[in-house]
């Protein structure tokens, strides 16, 4: 219904306005022929009076019937000759008796405007033909053979059918050019009618081809953001940006590269496609996009610029964008198209992927510092005794499912006290820091090193035995027994440590049962001596020394004296 609107409205226009022109071309073409008409009338009239008045002068024996009969069916026109008295002395298109019951003409108009103004002009139905003609009238005055004055009025008519038949031609031949007219307005509109909708329809799919295209982008992006926020650390995070990108830019390969903690490198996490990269890190001054501060293309307004962190320079063109949150670089957003157009076209999407990416590795940065910083003690870096209590529980419940041992080891600085006394606070945080870090070293990869609180320590061993325990308890003794710490350019020393050692073989016991039983293993060992490891509900072993074993199988350390410039503490053994 719209379209049969929208196509009748401008055909509608268009044949009113050639019905308007055509009626206003024959009314113009209608005054025309009257024009010529009249224009014709006039010449031949001038022309008839100048021969009638002529033959008038010159021949006496003139035969004005005669000369009517023939000019008149000469020209096909109706001429009248009327004397001075305004009767009809001849006319071409009646005879003499005719002639005879006509009356005076001087009251006719174009007889009566010819003596006044010597032209006159009507146009009228004839009385004796009963044919509408338009007639011209002029005066004549001449003298004839004789010598005498004789007054004439010529006239001069021309039947009104001829011109109403010119005129019906003109309406023929007109209606037929707005006929055609109309149907080619018809053909034309629906022509461009067509044209205007393929156009329409084209634009709109073009455009409904945008939409969708942009619509699934933002899916796609959403979906992104919801995968990272979801994940808990980079590497997961990072898997989840390819599918993303082989279904919005599937024509590129990439790469991400993350700045460390120094800021003077950034290293490889992950890539999707060929590797781009050199090695598995690069320095940043090697990337234009880390030192423009934005985007950087290889090949750009025809400059070939790539970066030297590149390993394909040669190979198709190459996009690096920085990943930022909050103004802060976090790393950079490698890209790797084939075709420069292709390069170019998914810019715009790319920096948009690249700018959700950097919040959301970001976020997960953030939520990792946060979760470090509830777990981990910011002094000594090793896990506090939340984390501890946590993974202990669990640990616990693997350990009596499995029937596997599972060991903890106490640990306490001895006379840590005297250390904060005689050299101060901060040599007590530097001797803290070396113990942990000396038990951080030692300990295997599957062991959870904690502080437990103020100057003690613990470890947490699984799948461990207790004869396992002792013997790493033992190491840690004699290594950090070992150690000459010096703090300030002062010397401190040396620094020893008593441990208890608890162990569930796999049976169901409480987490507090269990450091119960570590934490009294270490007071035996306090007020055994120090310096030595306890053993939960085990008979008291002393550590390894350097002479021979006792016949009683017990081990002892040797007397340590510590020198702190001038004083000397001894621990007992």
């Amino acid at each position: 219904m719209k379209n049969s609107l929208r196509m009748l409205i401008p055909v509608v226009m268009l044949t009113s306005l050639l019905v308007v022109s055509l009626g206003f071309l024959e009314i113009r073409f209608e005054q025309m022929l009257e024009n010529n008409l009249e224009n014709k009338l006039v010449r031949i009239t001038r022309l008839t009076s100048v021969i009638f008045g002529h033959e008038i002068e010159e021949n006496s024996a003139f035969d004005i019937d005669r000369f009517v009969d023939d000019f008149g069916s000469s020209l096909n026109l109706r001429i009248t000759i009327i004397n001075g008295d305004g009767y009809v002395v001849a006319d071409s298109e009646l005879n003499n008796s005719a002639i005879m019951q006509l009356g005076n003409h001087n009251e006719r108009s174009e007889i009566h405007q010819a003596r006044l103004e010597s032209y006159g002009k009507s146009t009228r139905l004839s009385e004796s033909l009963g044919i509408e003609f338009l007639y011209l009238a002029m005066p004549l005055s001449a003298i004839n053979a004789n010598g005498e004055f004789d007054e004439f009025v010529i006239r001069v008519a021309s039947p009104m059918t001829l011109l109403n038949q010119q005129m019906q031609q003109l309406r023929i031949w007109g209606f037929s050019a707005g006929t055609a007219g109309i149907v080619l307005i018809f053909v034309l509109v629906m022509f461009f009618n067509r044209l205007i909708d393929r156009q329409a329809n084209a634009s709109r799919q073009d455009l409904e081809s945008k939409v969708q295209g942009r619509t699934h982008e933002l899916m796609m992006m959403q979906q992104l953001g919801g995968l990272m926020t979801a994940c808990t650390s980079i590497e997961s995070a990072c898997k989840v940006v390819e599918p993303i990108f082989a279904q919005l830019l599937p024509q590129c390969r990439g790469t991400i590269t993350m700045l460390k903690a120094s800021r003077n490198r950034l290293d490889v996490v992950y890539h999707w496609g060929q590797r781009m990269i050199e090695g598995e890190w690069y320095g940043r001054d090697e990337c234009w996009a880390l030192l423009k501060g934005h985007t950087h293309m290889s090949q750009e307004s025809q400059l070939v610029i790539p970066c030297n962190h590149t390993q394909l320079k040669d190979e198709g063109f190459e996009m690096c964008i920085p990943l930022l949150a909050q103004g802060e670089t976090l790393g950079v957003m490698h890209l790797h198209f084939v075709n420069e157009s292709d390069m170019l076209t998914g810019r715009s999407l790319a920096e948009s992927l690249s700018e959700q990416i950097g919040l959301a590795l970001a976020n997960i940065q953030l939520r990792d510092n946060l979760s470090q910083q509830a777990v981990r003690d910011p002094l000594t870096g090793l896990f506090n005794r939340r984390h501890l209590m946590e993974v202990l529980e669990h640990q616990i419940a693997q350990s009596s499912r499995f029937n596997k041992p599972l060991s903890l080891l106490m640990l306490d600085i001895d006379h840590f006290k005297r250390f904060n006394d005689t050299f101060g606070h901060d040599a007590g945080d530097y001797v803290l820091k070396q113990v942990c870090q000396e038990l951080k070293t030692s300990a295997r990869k599957a062991d959870l090193v904690c502080r437990y609180g103020g100057e003690e320590l613990c470890i947490l061993c699984p799948e461990t035995d207790i004869t396992q325990a002792q013997e790493l308890a033992e190491r840690l003794l004699i290594r950090i027994g070992a150690q000459e710490l010096i703090h300030s350019g002062q010397s401190l020393g040396r620094v020893t440590v008593s441990g208890g050692i608890a162990c569930n073989e796999g049976s169901e016991i409480s987490v507090e049962a269990l450091i119960k039983q570590s934490d009294d293993a270490l007071y035996r060992a306090k007020e055994n001596g120090r310096n030595r490891v306890e053993l939960a509900n085990q008979p008291t072993l002393d550590a390894v020394t350097d002479a021979p074993e006792p016949a009683n199988n017990t081990t002892r350390f040797p007397v340590i004296t510590e020198h702190h410039d001038d004083k000397a503490i001894k621990t007992s053994a």
